[in-house]
């Protein structure tokens, strides 16, 4: 999987942003393989995603507003949290 978060505007100051924007640009196939992963396995995809949402999502540049609504100032932390969120998002709604 690979992403381009470079046409974001703005950063998001949620978590809630950060999770619609990150499954507005996953393709199908990838929301489908992302909802058949098992808790334990979130490690993996976020080895993955975790630098692309951290660098554009303006983590590494500090965006304190996201990691306080993530309630960490780590960026890995809140980075985690965005791909755990995805996949709660992508295995427990109907979203396609």
């Amino acid at each position: 999987m690979a992403f381009d978060l470079e046409p974001i505007v703005s950063d998001p100051d949620s978590i809630e942003e950060a999770v619609r924007r990150l499954i507005f640009i996953l393709t199908g196939r990838d929301k489908e393989k992302i909802k058949t992963l098992n808790r334990s396995e979130l490690i993996w995809l976020h080895i993955r995603l975790g630098p692309t949402i951290r660098s554009g999502f303006g983590l590494n540049e500090g965006n304190i507003e996201l990691m306080l609504d993530c309630n960490t100032i780590d960026k890995k932390a809140c980075s985690m949290k965005i791909v755990e969120k995805v996949w709660e998002n992508l295995k427990y709604s109907c979203i396609s």
